[in-house]
């Protein structure tokens, strides 16, 4: 009997491997565009097509902590893009043990596109959400909106105090993680086309401080330009936890306890470059909080100092101020809000854990102004005790926070985290442009983002139920279930229904919608007569939508009663 040859055989087997690499690499989609040549891979949409995905793209880098980010290099060499890049540093949410997760080196984006052909498609980029703490573009898969014939970007920013660092100067000007998307969407107008896409027909799309940020995008002359509509679900800068005038304050405390000299900006960012991420993180994740885990998010979007080092500041007026005038990006924009919002901040909680209701109903009057935000209101912050009595009177009727109140308590945190700054944003700028106002009013059959928080009840719509409908899965591997793994036929018909309105949006600026059975209507922007009163109407959006006329009336006229249009406070307060 002979004896094989193992080295031949080896060499057949590489060899192999080696056409059936090339024979690979000839199938897989590639494009060449301004910033280089990238090979991707194809995935298969919800409807069974088949579209091509650029995974892993660098469009940024950052010189050095807290620096502005650039233009990633450009690279000779066909770049494979099949993997999702990493997300920038943050630390698990709802977690109790500070892990570190993601990397410094993390300005990504991803490309899905039905084909990168001469087809000018519109396009939809896509800013995650994560109070600027946590979050990723990988999270976010394209399957259901491709199927509508649009290109998809979604994107990673930085967060935290790597992100939104403030210290007044040019040490660090502030709004890193604003600045990083702002990079992200020229770099989509310089090479969108080689994806399929069309440059000028452009929508900047966010959920929660991605929303928020999408806001902020529109506000800032450093991105006009850069898109022609917004869509913003569940997230304003007027929400008192989406912006701070600055976080040169808490700066320097992250720095003090990191023994470092805050004695100048110098010496403190300095210091703070040299630290470990891991020390860094802990720091932010727990020097701040007040009670339970509020405040919940520290470094945010703040106001720039415009001067001869930073001349061209990203927003160095006050978002309000800005929107009142109609001095920003006057676009079409669609504006969303779930109809339980609070639920997942935090009432869902809360109602499970006996100490925290306790902690509200003995010491209301220390708790509420914290968790509620009153304390960061730059108006209501000198009123708190004078709110609180307020709020209780009109949430609760004087009742305990109990189960028999627990709508109450969600209404609540619905209000004071999202619906408020909200409506008064719709107000200030839909003077000035057109825009749909929306409610997410159907729930999923069996999955809510409250699993994120150990509850497997669907309670209602929770903050950030609504990504399901508008999202695959992208990132299987991530643990967080913040998307349903799966749908109900009834959820996926829901579904694509609301994805081909959302497209129609991105492709024609119109909301035609199906109001009542079998008649067909135009879901209308809101009107000036809507604004001059405040009573403005929603479009309900559940299996049926409906027009909710002055939604949410009288918990808007409260707040009015509180503050007056001018934001400032009522006399009697």
């Amino acid at each position: 009997m002979r004896l094989l040859n193992f080295s031949k055989l080896f060499t057949a087997s590489i060899s192999l491997s080696l056409l059936i690499a090339v024979a690979a690499a000839s199938k897989s989609p590639t494009v060449s565009s301004e910033s280089g040549k990238f090979r991707g891979k194809t995935f298969v949409s919800r409807n069974g097509v088949e579209y091509e995905g650029y995974i892993g793209i660098r469009y940024g880098v950052v010189p050095e902590r807290f620096e502005v980010s650039k233009f990633a290099p450009i690279l000779e060499e066909v770049q494979d893009v099949v993997e999702f890049g990493s997300s920038c540093v943050h630390t698990h949410f709802g977690g109790t043990e500070i892990r570190v997760l993601g990397k410094e080196d993390c300005l990504f984006l991803n490309i899905y596109t039905p084909k990168a052909d001469d087809k000018k498609r519109a396009v939809l980029v896509f800013i995650h959400g994560g109070g600027y703490t946590f979050g990723s573009a990988d999270i976010y898969g394209a399957n259901y909106l491709i199927d509508e014939d649009i290109v998809v970007v979604t994107l990673n920013y930085r967060l935290g105090i790597f992100g939104f660092l403030d210290t007044r100067d040019e040490m660090a000007k502030g709004n890193m993680g604003l600045k990083d998307q702002n990079l992200a969407l020229k770099w989509v107008q310089k090479n969108i086309n080689s994806f399929g896409g069309d440059k000028d027909r452009v929508t900047i799309m966010g959920e929660s401080a991605g929303s928020a940020s999408v806001l902020l995008q529109v506000i800032s002359p450093l991105s006009k330009g850069l898109f022609q509509k917004a869509i913003a679900l569940s997230g304003t800068p007027l929400n008192t936890w989406a912006f701070a005038e600055t976080t040169l304050d808490k700066a320097v405390k992250v720095g003090a306890h990191l023994n470092c000299d805050v004695s100048s900006s110098q010496t403190l960012v300095t210091c703070l470059r040299s630290k470990p991420l891991d020390k860094i993180l802990a720091a932010q994740s727990s020097l701040f909080t007040k009670w339970y885990i509020d405040p919940t998010f520290v470094f945010v979007p703040t106001m720039e100092k415009k001067n001869s080092k930073n001349p061209n500041p990203f927003l160095h007026q006050f978002p309000e101020d800005l929107m009142e005038r109609g001095d920003f990006n006057r676009v079409p924009m669609l504006i969303t809000l779930c109809k339980d919002e609070g639920l997942l901040i935090h009432s869902a909680v809360i109602l499970r854990q006996e100490k925290l209701m306790n902690d509200l109903n003995r010491e209301w009057g220390r708790v509420a102004p914290i968790t509620f935000h009153y304390n960061q209101d730059p108006i209501l912050k000198g009123h708190t005790k004078e709110v609180s009595i307020k709020l209780k009177q009109f949430y609760f009727n004087n009742e305990p926070v109990s189960q028999s109140t627990a709508e109450n308590l969600t209404n609540i945190y619905t209000d004071v985290w999202f619906y408020r700054g909200i409506r008064e944003t719709a107000i200030r700028m839909g003077m000035y442009t057109d825009i749909y106002l929306g409610v997410i009013a159907r729930p999923h059959s069996d999955f809510s983002t409250l699993q994120l928080l150990g509850i497997t009840e669907v309670l209602g719509v929770a903050h950030a139920d609504d990504l399901s409908y508008l999202f695959s899965n992208g990132n299987l591997k991530d643990p967080l279930p913040l998307l349903a793994r799966k749908q109900t036929s009834s959820d996926a018909e829901f579904s694509k229904g609301l994805v081909k309105q959302v497209a129609n949006f991105i492709k024609t600026g119109d909301m035609k919608i199906q109001i009542g059975t079998g008649n067909s209507g135009t879901w209308n922007p809101v009107s000036k007569s809507e604004l001059t009163s405040r009573k403005l109407n929603w479009l309900g959006i559940d299996n049926t939508p409906s027009v909710l006329i002055n939604f949410a009336g009288s918990r808007a006229e409260f707040w009015d009663q509180i503050i007056k249009p001018d934001l400032s406070l009522k006399e009697e307060l």
